[in-house]
């Protein structure tokens, strides 16, 4: 397994680079992007459209056990928001992958571990912040 670690990291600090810079421009799109706004809210209608009518459907085949949707769907319009976050959650991994095991062919021991420390440190700061958007 440690063998093949090795070999895979020089893919990994060549190509994780370049994806998380990728995906933060996308998620930078997702979040101004009007067309995609627009997308997600025309999702969100159809789905509860259908699940309106699902439920319809189970209500006139069982009279005696009457199912209500309790939510609407802005609910699940907001639900598609906060899913918006995870490209950003999936750019800091891969760009802290990048960033450490760059970190690692470059330098020695001493600064490689006080690099780990203070990406680590990052790295939990932007999950916090991507956690704290999804309560919003």
């Amino acid at each position: 397994m440690y063998d093949l670690a090795l070999k895979i990291l020089p893919f990994v600090e060549r190509w994780s680079g370049r994806i998380s810079i990728f995906l933060f421009f996308y998620w930078i799109y997702q979040m101004n992007g009007t067309k995609y706004q627009q997308r997600l809210q025309n999702k969100a209608r159809t789905k509860f459209n259908e699940q309106k009518i699902n439920v319809a459907e189970y209500n006139s085949l069982n009279p005696n056990h009457q199912v209500k949707i309790s939510s609407s769907w802005i609910d699940y319009q907001k639900y598609l928001f906060a899913k918006r976050n995870n490209t950003l959650l999936l750019s800091f991994v891969l760009g802290y992958v990048s960033f450490n095991t760059t970190s690692f062919y470059e330098n020695g021991n001493d600064n490689f571990f006080k690099l780990l420390t203070i990406s680590t440190t990052l790295f939990l700061a932007g999950i916090t912040y991507i956690r704290q958007l999804y309560r919003e």
